[in-house]
């Protein structure tokens, strides 16, 4: 977990210290408005435009699709056994990876006016509100299983996003043409659409139904888990309403995208926790069964299992010594001084024990007042 979190901190840093000339760039264009030549690239013989702020866009896009990719093989490889809610942790990495790219092409062929950017502006804009529905419908079948702990009943809260999200795809299909939600100007430029708000609405209510749900079922949640999930509802919210009110840079694709990758290293710390919880509960438990609780030496049957063991790995040149220690007139003890005097006397004589076996030896609670010592010594062999 350590080395995890010094390859995702030197990983950050490498990425903003290498484009720390494309981040000043951004800064000296949006004060200057120096669109074209700083970030103007040479394509087919002819010179297509290309804006600093799409430059940076693409540029984080990518390193953003690289950081989804290696977080969906972290979670294919460290769970050998895919349950339905594994799935659907790949498929939100895999959704977030493709409206990565599908937002990197759309900036990448906007204001280009050839046939093939005419189409691939249009279908990747198309992918970017289709799969940004797609992954609300994952999102919520996430939270769903996360807090349902087995429950087969789907709440009406799930189906709603669902239904919001098939709502969603159709109006984006009708919007191809009828330029609902948005369309594109005789030079391949983006513009929204007289609804393209109906189009934020629709994933804020998706979200909330979400939130909604992850309320109601608070109680099956640890809180760590809880706040990593509350978490994702942050930040794209907050991007969903400004990029609403301000057309920028692409915030909302940016903001899922962080959001999912902030929740799942949440969880996948308390999944390590409670690995860690359980595997310390189980030895605390299997101590427990082979020890005797009041004097902390091996009990009958784990000193005989023991011995057997000790014993099967000496060979044909060792000695050993088995030796079998009771207190005389223990009773005597118990009925003149009381239980409390005669359990300290069991104690004492475990420590007196312990000192003088070796730490490899075998030491066991035999009865009330019997104990039981296995000791071996390995002896040279003499020449003939």
């Amino acid at each position: 977990m350590t080395e995890a979190w010094i390859f995702a901190c030197g990983f950050l840093f490498l990425s903003f210290r290498g484009n720390a000339p494309l981040f000043r760039g951004i800064m000296a264009h949006e004060r200057g408005r120096q669109v074209f030549d700083a970030g103007s690239v040479e394509r087919g013989g002819g010179w297509r435009i290309m804006t600093v702020r799409a430059m940076f866009h693409i540029c984080m896009e990518l390193w953003g699709i690289f950081i989804c990719l290696i977080c969906a093989c972290g979670i294919f490889i460290a769970t050998p056994h895919k349950t339905r809610r594994t799935r659907i942790k790949i498929l939100m990495q895999i959704a977030c990876m493709l409206l990565l790219g599908t937002d990197a092409l759309s900036w990448y062929f906007r204001v280009d006016a050839d046939e093939t950017a005419y189409y691939m502006v249009r279908i990747s804009n198309f992918s970017v509100f289709c799969i940004n529905y797609i992954f609300m419908s994952f999102f919520a079948t996430y939270v769903w299983l996360t807090v349902s702990k087995h429950q087969h009943r789907k709440p009406a809260a799930l189906r709603a996003v669902y239904a919001l999200s098939v709502i969603g795809i159709l109006l984006l299909i009708i919007t191809q043409f009828t330029g609902l939600f948005y369309y594109f100007d005789d030079h391949n430029l983006y513009h929204r659409g007289n609804f393209y708000l109906l189009s934020q609405a629709i994933a804020v209510l998706g979200i909330a139904l979400c939130l909604f749900m992850l309320i109601s079922y608070r109680k099956n949640l640890d809180r760590i888990i809880f706040l990593s999930m509350m978490s994702f509802f942050v930040l794209p919210v907050l991007a969903t309403i400004y990029q609403a009110l301000a057309y920028s840079f692409s915030l909302q694709c940016l903001a899922i995208v962080i959001s999912t990758q902030i929740m799942f290293v949440m969880d996948t710390v308390e999944m390590n926790m409670r690995f860690h919880s359980q595997q310390a509960a189980y030895e605390k438990a299997r101590y427990e069964a082979e020890h005797d609780g009041m004097t902390g030496l091996l009990n009958k049957e784990a000193g005989w299992k023991h011995m057997r063991k000790y014993f099967d790995r000496m060979d044909s040149h060792d000695e050993a010594m088995l030796m079998f220690v009771d207190i005389d007139d223990f009773k005597t003890i118990n009925d003149t001084y009381g239980h409390t005097v005669g359990d300290f006397w069991i104690r004492e004589v475990a420590s007196q024990l312990r000192h003088i076996y070796r730490q490899d030896d075998i030491i066991c609670r035999y009865g009330g007042d019997e104990f039981l010592g296995a000791y071996s010594q390995h002896r040279q062999r003499t020449g003939a």
